[in-house]
């Protein structure tokens, strides 16, 4: 009941063996937690208990909450494992992506059902051929946007991470590409709107050209998003435009948050991303299952559009480093991929929903007084240990 003291309140908080492990001071609520076996009889015992008592307005109890997910209709939907193990589908329940992504590979089929309507195509975007028509012979670059951005929801192939962002289709890989083309291509994408730079495609030299490309758009804001390679049967080998600064390198790894077979790493390698047996599209209406780092990488562009679009204010490199930040540990092998395996939802809302403690906040007026209570314990505790915060209490 409003006017109700602090001393009253604990003393009918006692009354029935409780204590308080959460508050609301604003609306008068507070979480008590009872001792007893997970039958439900202790509580409802004091429930009714509490409900005799003249100053509680009413006692109920709790309900537990799950992170809503928006999970898509797209027919390959179900094999999408590693989009899910990324967390995308909590995150689609807020932001969808909007930021533009430039693919810079072997083409983009715009006229792909999965992809109709939000391929831009500018004059110019054939940097290989220059030529206008970004068009895709390989099809790889086909794959890499239909990781990062094909349309989901919409009964169709697959979704993609960030599906709501337009693609822009820049042809810098193929048959006589090298790494001026690439260095076009990103200069390009970069003076062209982009924000996100996709490159899933390696050179073994950091050429001036490359290096200069790179400045170019880091200059301009943009974020680019490069594989590492997959020449890793050997010693360890840096790839480029990947290990160069300033850019997010991304390695792969398999359904079990392994090294995929092959994947290059080292400490050039920033962050890693699911590339084992990943569903997509591919050019005339089709489909195809690929892996790699180059799907790897397209899911942190992906990510990195969805992000963004929520905090349009970050720099490419808060957007980076918010990736990093929010990554999912891997066992043994952080050394080697970075800060660990991309968690979409983690990073998007930086630790806010999943923060242990209160130690981290700031406190003004009677909000201090929750301190003193301690923190609301949520009913799925595993799931929380699971993300790397074992043993400890949480809001």
């Amino acid at each position: 009941v409003d006017g109700t003291s602090e001393t009253r309140i604990g003393e009918v908080v006692a009354s029935i063996d409780g204590t308080v492990v959460g508050s609301i001071p604003a609306t008068g609520a507070y979480q008590i937690g009872i001792p007893g076996d997970s039958t439900g009889e202790n509580v409802m015992n004091a429930i009714a208990a509490m409900k005799t008592v003249v100053d509680v307005d009413t006692a109920d109890p709790i309900f537990p909450i799950t992170p809503a997910e928006l999970v898509p209709n797209d027919p390959l939907w179900p094999l999408q494992v590693g989009v899910a193990a990324i967390r995308a589908p909590e995150t689609w329940t807020i932001a969808t992506g909007a930021v533009a992504i430039a693919v810079v590979d072997t083409g983009v089929d715009a006229t792909h059902p999965d992809l109709a309507g939000k391929v831009v195509v500018l004059p110019g975007s054939d940097v290989l051929d220059g030529d206008d028509d970004p068009s895709d012979p390989d099809g790889h670059g086909t794959r890499m946007a239909g990781i990062a951005a094909a349309i989901g929801n919409n009964l169709y192939a697959v979704a993609g991470v960030s599906w709501s962002s337009p693609v822009i289709a820049v042809r810098a890989f193929g048959a006589g590409g090298s790494d001026v083309s690439l260095a076009s291509g990103i200069v390009f994408a970069a003076a062209n709107g982009a924000r996100v730079i996709s490159v899933s495609g390696t050179l073994r030299e950091a050429s001036p050209v490359i290096v200069d490309a790179v400045e170019f758009a880091r200059e301009r804001g943009c974020l680019i998003v490069a594989s590492a390679g997959n020449t890793n049967g050997g010693p360890a080998v840096e790839t480029y435009p990947c290990a160069l600064e300033g850019v997010l390198c991304v390695g792969a790894v398999d359904g079990a948050d392994r090294p995929l077979e092959g994947t290059n790493s080292g400490p050039w390698v920033d962050l890693a991303a699911p590339g084992e047996d990943v569903p997509t599209i591919t050019p005339g209406a089709d489909v195809a299952i690929v892996s790699g780092t180059s799907p790897a990488a397209a899911m942190v562009a992906g990510a990195a559009a969805v992000l963004w679009s929520t905090e349009p204010s970050l720099t490419a490199a808060e957007v980076g480093d918010r990736l990093q930040a929010g990554a999912a540990a891997l066992d043994g092998h952080n050394s080697t991929l970075g800060a660990g395996r991309v968690d979409l939802f983690e990073s998007t809302f930086d630790g806010s929903f999943e923060l242990p403690g209160l130690g981290t906040w700031e406190t003004d007026g009677t909000v201090s007084v929750l301190t003193s209570l301690g923190p609301i314990v949520p009913t799925d505790r595993d799931r929380m240990d699971d993300i790397g915060f074992p043993d400890h209490e949480y809001l």
